[in-house]
């Protein structure tokens, strides 16, 4: 596997694995995340050591006590982010609008992921379905003309809202989601799509607080990558990515935490 990035002390360091189940960078596939972690152990020790550590496994032992450490506000990460299926609905405009096209799509989003979970309760079955948690909201987000995040102009917004889903979730399957979903919900889903997306080399941060403050944590990532020898890759297929942890109607902003994740390149 050759992943394009030369291997360095600074590298080493910062190619960590996160360990989270809402954050697992290798496939969903199995029910139970200590099943996941079992898995990415056995992926990495088929690989050589620098290659066990791109594929999200660190060199040495990483103590469970230290997953929140490797993923708090001032530690940023370097990863490979393999191919990875979604539940996407598209559009434009403020988040924040009450029933606005945002709040619909997630509305939809959230429609198709729930039927895909209960399907193993209906008459259609899934090949190789198990049992899981659905996954966190995430969105991919952009703004035409603009160089990073204009956020006092949130109408300007285009996004990709997101949801993930299993690899045993076909094409065929998701269809069935769609059209089962707008029967039974009575709304249409019609602006669902399957999706996937390899977002390849990142760097991500956890951001805790307002979405309004994420300048505060891109700057800082901003400056990990420059100081490592990266700079920000954002292109028309690689975006802006936030994976939100938090649910906002239950917390308060400064509460609120949110993996901010953007693709890079070697400068």
């Amino acid at each position: 596997m050759n992943c394009g990035i030369e291997e360095s002390p600074n590298t080493r360091f910062n190619l960590t694995f996160v360990l989270s189940r809402k954050l697992l960078a290798v496939p969903i596939r199995h029910r139970n995340f200590r099943v996941n972690f079992s898995a990415a152990i056995r992926i990495g020790k088929a690989a050589k050591p620098f290659k066990r550590m791109l594929c999200g496994l660190p060199t040495g032992q990483l103590l469970w006590r230290k997953i929140w450490h490797l993923i708090s506000r001032k530690n940023t990460g370097n990863f490979i982010f393999p191919k990875m299926n979604y539940i996407a609905v598209r559009g434009k405009g403020n988040p924040n609008e009450e029933g606005g096209a945002y709040q619909r799509a997630v509305g939809v989003l959230y429609a198709v992921a729930y039927t895909l979970k209960m399907s193993y309760k209906t008459d259609y079955k899934i090949n190789e379905f198990f049992e899981y948690v659905v996954p966190p909201l995430e969105g991919f987000w952009w703004q035409a003309g603009i160089d990073g995040v204009d956020y006092s102009d949130k109408s300007s917004f285009n996004w990709i809202s997101v949801i993930r889903i299993p690899d045993f979730v076909t094409k065929k399957d998701f269809d069935w989601a769609v059209k089962t979903a707008a029967e039974k919900k009575k709304i249409d889903c019609s602006s669902a799509e399957f999706l996937s997306i390899e977002e390849g080399l990142c760097v991500q941060i956890m951001h805790n607080g307002s979405y309004d403050d994420e300048p505060t944590s891109v700057k800082i990532m901003d400056d990990f990558i420059r100081s490592n020898g990266y700079e920000n890759d954002m292109t028309e297929k690689r975006l802006h990515h936030e994976i939100y942890l938090s649910d906002p109607r239950k917390s308060s902003p400064e509460k609120w935490k949110t993996v901010i994740r953007h693709p890079i390149k070697k400068a």
